[in-house]
């Protein structure tokens, strides 16, 4: 058992290494985040399609900070803030 931590702690990435999967977890980042884009695009060009075909309207709700203003039990604080 003592050899295998002796030969963990001697495995570590180099410097090259090291950056080369910091660009590709940056590359991953990046085309999720193109993914959830195009999804929310299409999600939302979906919802006004439909309310423009049954003559509704849609309304917009600015939600920044909602979060500070719903009050919770002290047990559930650190569920909500989360």
């Amino acid at each position: 058992m003592g050899m295998n931590l002796t030969l963990m702690g001697t495995l570590q990435p180099t410097d090259e290494q090291h950056a080369a999967l910091l660009e590709t977890m940056e590359r991953f980042n990046a085309a999720c985040n193109a993914i959830a884009r195009d999804v929310n695009h299409v999600i939302s060009k979906r919802l006004v399609a439909k309310a423009q075909d049954s003559g509704r309207g849609m309304a917009l709700e600015d939600l920044k900070g909602i979060r500070e203003q719903i009050p919770v039990r002290k047990a559930q604080r650190r569920v909500q803030h989360s």
